[in-house]
């Protein structure tokens, strides 16, 4: 989404339900409608608007962390610790 500023202030998606008057909004890329926070989804076509930073931070949640092999101890650990491995 592009945030966009007009001298005139133009009809905005608040909520699904509320429009308001703003002089700055967001544009949805494929239906260009204007709306006045993000994260959010679109009201007009259902898209999800997020800025580059909200999906940076929310972005190692997508992919799940391959699971992990166990590695056996080795059992000269175990007896002698002042050794160096």
């Amino acid at each position: 989404p592009t945030r966009t500023s007009t001298d005139v202030p133009t009809l905005v998606h608040a909520t699904r339900d509320a429009k308001l008057l703003a002089r700055t909004a967001y544009s949805c890329p494929q239906c260009q409608a204007k709306q006045s926070d993000l994260p959010t989804d679109c009201v007009v076509c259902g898209l999800k608007l997020v800025l580059a930073p909200h999906l940076a931070r929310s972005f190692h949640h997508l992919f799940p962390v391959p699971p992990f092999s166990e590695v056996p101890i080795a059992t000269s650990l175990l007896t002698d610790s002042s050794k160096a491995p």
